[in-house]
């Protein structure tokens, strides 16, 4: 149950109010919970394949990899930027204990990271021209 332990760990830190469904992230955890996984859960029992994967634990995964982690970490780094560090953290490491699972690593994994090259001197002229001294994502890393 890495959603619930997820959103129990929110509440325990504060992270979110205590009144319910007044957070997007309360919202998303509701569907993926209610919507999606009882359609999982109801699809198998009644021997729907159909229910149980498409309309059950796609929906589940896409949810949960695609809206609520990322939502998660959304507060906590707000979190972090208005001086709850402690708490982010603690969030951060349920999220990412969670994350490290076998079952959860490819969703990290593949993702793949843009190394920056170092800013190429650009001589007067051109700068004047209005050249741009920034980095520029150059190539993708695995």
């Amino acid at each position: 149950k890495p959603g619930k332990a997820i959103m129990d760990a929110l509440k325990a830190q504060g992270l979110v109010t205590k009144p319910e469904f007044d957070e997007k992230v309360e919202w998303t955890w509701y569907y993926l919970w209610h919507h999606e996984g009882r359609r999982a859960r109801h699809g198998a029992a009644m021997n729907a394949p159909d229910y149980t994967h498409w309309h059950g634990m796609y929906e589940v995964a896409d949810r949960f990899y695609n809206e609520y982690i990322p939502e998660v970490r959304e507060i906590t780094k707000a979190a972090r930027e208005a001086g709850k560090v402690d708490q982010a953290a603690a969030v951060d490491a349920v999220v990412d204990e969670i994350l490290r699972r076998p079952e959860h690593q490819w969703f990290e994994k593949d993702k793949p990271k843009v190394a920056l090259a170092a800013p190429e001197p650009v001589d007067a002229k051109a700068e004047a021209k209005g050249a741009s001294r920034d980095a520029k994502p150059t190539k993708v890393v695995k």
